[in-house]
């Protein structure tokens, strides 16, 4: 089949691939064009948590699902493998969401 696919030849649409992972979060690993056929695009990179890819999609009006849910998953469900525990996966998202987050900008008043 044609590489990329029509925009009307998907019903879903599934990044595995690293293109998008920061620091070079601006790429996508297929330029979308619209109208979409397909309603859901699904990005497996999780820093950023907002790719380019879910973004066009999102313009085109396509539902999206980042990564970062999956990443957390996969914690969780390692963490409990090896410790018996269960571990609360919303904490761990909030954990996974603080340390992707930009760091804060260099404070003015210490200059």
């Amino acid at each position: 089949s044609a590489w990329p696919p029509a925009a009307d030849a998907w019903d879903m649409l599934v990044n595995t691939t690293p293109v998008g992972t920061a620091p070079d979060g601006a790429r996508a690993p297929i330029v979308l064009a619209g109208p979409l056929a397909g309603r859901l695009v699904y990005d497996l990179v999780y820093n950023p948590p907002d790719t380019a890819l879910l973004s066009r999609a999102r313009a085109l009006g396509a539902e999206t699902i980042g990564g970062l849910p999956m990443l957390v998953a996969q914690a969780v469900a390692q963490f409990h493998w090896w410790t018996g525990t269960l571990p609360d996966a919303d904490r761990m998202h909030e954990a996974a969401l603080a340390r992707l987050a930009p760091p804060p900008a260099f404070p003015t008043d210490t200059v």
